[in-house]
């Protein structure tokens, strides 16, 4: 104990350690006992941090065995300005009451919509009750089909800093893909390791409107023209597959007034190709020299007409196979891909 002033009145301090590990909770020193040589006692109260409520039964030892430290390792500092004892010797702090309630850390992920469109900007604000000023805390997007081609601007995963407010944000821009895909689900977790493996918070879920549907249609490039050296040689090529690869599907195809790029027109025909639209004979399976002969064929017009539109090109898994092949409805399956 250190003492300043005299034996009759004095200030008294006790140092003892507190590791910054501690964590997140209200404490305070609720009262000092003062023992002299003559066994005079005086009790002092001090509040010395956070407001005082009301007292708790915990000493020291169980202080420290509730926040996982040991005793001897406790710090903080005791000023007492208003000590009087009358005797000659010097007082000595014998006994420290601390009062302590543990406080839980709170994690909140509030998206900005709960439901929206491909092409939004969604925003996540993390709000944090008890949690320290600069903490790094670490968010994951996931759900069923959610993958990098779903967020054109933001990552899957990152991370970001407590302010002075207990809060931060982040965005994603949502991804207009053209395809046919229905409403999807996307989850937004909030991690307290960089390795995410320690969920802090619940998970927030944010539903994606498929509003980016583009009814797949024979205007391949989106001209305003349907034609078979265009539209239908670019079909049978996608159909072919890695042989027509990047700008190898478009080359000397695409029209000149054409309002999609190529990588457009590889997902756009990819579109069309998932949802069985492009399957005109109906036989379960897409094929270049089944039902992209038969599309490019149908857009040559009369030259294959009647049953020249299906020879040797129909499956004969087709509901539409003959003999005689039913190439009125292949023929009809492919009009009813000519845009409106």
């Amino acid at each position: 104990d250190l003492i300043k002033g005299n034996s009759q009145q004095g200030t008294l301090r006790k140092l003892i350690n507190i590791p910054t590990t501690t964590p997140t909770s209200q404490w305070w020193i609720d009262s000092i006992s003062l023992t002299d040589i003559a066994l005079n006692t005086s009790g002092s109260y001090i509040n010395s941090r956070n407001p005082k409520i009301d007292p708790s039964k915990d000493e020291i030892a169980l202080f420290a065995s509730q926040i996982g430290v040991n005793a001897d390792d406790l710090t903080f500092k005791v000023v007492n300005p208003n000590v009087t004892l009358p005797d000659k010797d010097a007082p000595k702090i014998n006994a420290i009451r601390i009062s302590f309630v543990k406080t839980e850390a709170i994690y909140t992920i509030s998206p900005s919509a709960v439901t929206t469109n491909e092409g939004a900007v969604l925003t996540n604000t993390v709000t944090t009750t008890n949690v320290a000023t600069g903490t790094k805390l670490y968010y994951a997007l996931s759900g069923t089909g959610i993958t990098t081609a779903d967020v054109t601007a933001g990552a899957l995963t990152g991370e970001g800093v407590t302010d002075s407010t207990g809060k931060f944000s982040f965005s994603h821009t949502l991804a207009n893909d053209l395809s046919t895909e229905g409403a999807e689900s996307l989850e937004i977790k909030l991690f307290s390791d960089s390795s995410r493996l320690t969920q802090v918070g619940t998970t927030a879920s944010v539903s994606i409107a498929d509003t980016s549907i583009n009814p797949f249609n024979l205007d391949i490039d989106g001209d305003g023209k349907v034609t078979a050296l265009g539209d239908g040689l670019m079909v049978i090529r996608k159909l072919f597959g890695a042989a027509f690869a990047g700008d190898a599907l478009t080359n000397k195809a695409i029209s000149p007034t054409a309002t999609r790029t190529t990588a457009e027109i590889h997902q756009f025909i990819e579109s069309g190709i998932s949802a069985g639209t492009l399957d005109v004979d109906k036989d379960g399976k897409t094929t270049a020299l089944g039902d992209g002969l038969m599309v490019i064929r149908h857009l040559f017009g009369a030259a294959f007409a009647g049953a020249a539109l299906t020879n040797k090109a129909i499956s004969p898994d087709s509901p539409y196979f003959g003999p005689p092949a039913n190439f009125a409805a292949v023929a009809a399956n492919i009009d009813a891909m000519r845009p409106v």
